[in-house]
């Protein structure tokens, strides 16, 4: 239940993030590609952060 609630949580989070990056002008898909592939990306989506 926690791994579903945690999940949840940064799903929306990320998705909260791509939201605001067009608000403010950004280019969306630039933007979310360079997020997807950096280290940040990696280590909230790591297996390890879901194991609390």
């Amino acid at each position: 239940m926690m791994d579903t609630y945690l999940r949840s949580s940064l799903s929306r989070m990320q998705a909260s993030l791509f939201e605001m990056s067009g608000n403010l002008g950004y280019d969306s898909e630039r933007f979310i590609k360079t997020f997807m592939r950096s280290k940040v990306a990696r280590d909230v989506d790591s297996e390890f952060n879901f194991m609390h």
